[in-house]
Formats: structure tokens, sequence, C-alpha cells
């Protein structure tokens, strides 16, 4: 599987020179069985082997777009991630991307948790009349409420990039 899982697209136009995505499994490549991209009418590009290789665009790739890519191969392939011929896009792997997102995810809970104490609990210890207390309150909630979105939050703050995983 390879994907953007960045918050814009990423245009057949950065690949650079043309080249395609190239993704080395070490194994002779017998046959593609099939290509798959998710969500459904998202475009699928275009998908072809050489040698160990297997070859992907240049093609549009969609925020959010998933390809999963069946092979069948002769040995055990290595899973890489693919070689980048993209500008200004980076290829993680999806398991540095979830480390990734788990940190600046938990940052972000921690951040807000104390933003939100802070808020709510100065203006009731240095008693401060309710309306000017409110006024400083509902960010605090805000950021409670921003909290609980922060898997989300941290998929769009990241940014665009290329992951590869190996569904096994």
């Amino acid at each position: 599987m390879i994907g953007n899982q960045g918050r814009s697209d990423i245009p057949s136009s950065c690949f650079d020179e043309k080249k395609p995505l190239a993704i080395d499994f070490s194994v002779p490549i017998l046959q593609i069985s099939h290509v798959k991209s998710k969500p459904p009418g998202s475009v699928v590009p275009k998908v072809a082997k050489s040698d160990t290789k297997v070859l992907i665009g240049p093609s549009l790739l969609a925020s959010d777009q998933l390809i999963i890519i069946a092979l069948l191969t002769d040995g055990r392939p290595v899973f890489p991630p693919p070689s980048n011929p993209l500008v200004d896009v980076p290829a993680i792997d999806s398991k540095e991307l979830s480390r990734k997102q788990a940190r600046f995810e938990k940052v972000l809970k921690m951040a807000a948790l104390a933003a939100a104490i802070v808020a709510i609990f100065l203006p009731i210890s240095v008693g401060l009349r309710l309306g000017l207390a409110l006024i400083i309150m509902l960010p605090g909630a805000f950021l409670v409420v921003l909290s609980t979105f922060a898997t989300s939050v941290s998929k769009r703050v990241i940014g665009r990039s290329i992951v590869s995983s190996a569904d096994r």
C-alpha cells in the first residue's frame, strides 16, 4: 500500500522530471495482480513493473488517497519506502508517521489541558466578575474540545507525505 496521508493533493507536476515513484522489492516481480484506489472514484495511477521494482505514476495523488497493489513475486519481498522523485514531499514509512502523529497528539492534548486548567481556574482564583471570567473560560473549554480531535488535527498539521506500508 502507498498513499498520500497529507492535507493537500500531490499533483503530477510534483514528480521530478516526470519520474514515477519506484519501490524496489529486491525480488523479481512476476505479475501485478490488481491495483485499487481508495476512496472510490479517486484516480488510479499508472502502475507498471520493471524487474524487481513497481513504478507508480506520475499521477495526481489526492489527499487521503490510498493505492493498494497486489503482486506476485518470485521469492520473499522486502518492503522499503519508495524512491522519491517528488518535489517537496517526504516519503515516510507508516510506522514513522504513526510515531509523529502520536507525539504531536500527546503534545497537543497536554497543551490544551494545561491551557484549559489555567483558563478555567484563573478567573475563579483572582475573583473576576462572571462576565470577564466567561471570556477567559470559553477558550479553555474550546481547547478541551480541540484535544478530543487531536488525531485528525495532527494529520492535517503534519502536512502532505507519501506513506508506504506492507499489508501482510
